[in-house]
């Protein structure tokens, strides 16, 4: 089951927040919203509202379509349900999502003119083996760029290996962003200098923003 997106996330905890402050029941809310939205999301939504139906709380009813709605949006709508504050829980994490979103943007836009020169200097690279290859004489010994022989089979393998690379580092990324290597990973890139000590700095921003908005529900 996939995730919810950021985007999308950041606007149902909007939405639902306003109406929520404006005095709807949560049974009416859940109600439009699993008449709005992308299939996927109304189909989860359904599922939520059969579950408040049958009395289920709303973060017991979310945590049922798990992983879609993320642990720290449920675990806050729990407090928001035992504090009575609702509809600021849904106001403060679609803050919070926006707040995130905007970050990923700010990272990718910066990448992204590194990732353009890797890509183009990886085709020179290929270029000028494919050219070589063409131009040298069959007679002589073969040149190398890097350690691949300007030939034939040297490109293939140079695709090659460019492509295992590439797939690892994707396969990598998304396994990190899944949790599909549990925790090891990231106990390890703790203990990098400077990057370590960024990572602990932002996972404990992360819990004093949770633990204050607890506190302020």
């Amino acid at each position: 089951m996939a995730a919810i997106g950021l985007r999308h996330l950041a606007n149902v905890c909007r939405q639902v927040g306003v109406q929520l402050r404006a005095g709807l029941d949560i049974r009416k809310v859940r109600q439009h919203e699993s008449n709005h939205g992308a299939p996927s999301y109304r189909t989860r939504a359904r599922q939520v509202q059969v579950q408040i139906a049958n009395g289920e709380s709303l973060a017991n009813a979310m945590r049922s379509v798990s992983p879609f709605f993320p642990p720290l949006t449920c675990d806050l709508v729990d407090v928001g349900e035992q504090s009575g504050r609702l509809e600021e829980v849904f106001l403060k994490l679609a803050d919070h999502y926006d707040h995130m979103l905007k970050l990923r943007r700010q990272f990718l836009g910066e990448i992204a003119w590194p990732v353009i020169q890797l890509v183009m200097s990886l085709c020179v690279i290929g270029g000028m083996i494919l050219v070589l290859s063409i131009l040298q004489p069959a007679t002589n010994e073969p040149i190398k760029v890097l350690v691949f022989e300007c030939t034939g089979r040297g490109l293939m393998l140079y695709i090659l290996t460019v492509s295992i690379a590439m797939g690892s580092l994707a396969v990598g990324v998304v396994a990190l962003a899944k949790g599909w290597l549990g925790a090891w990973p990231m106990t390890v890139i703790t203990q990098i200098p400077v990057i370590g000590t960024c990572i602990k700095t932002m996972a404990l921003s992360r819990f004093s923003w949770s633990f204050a908005m607890a506190l302020n529900a």
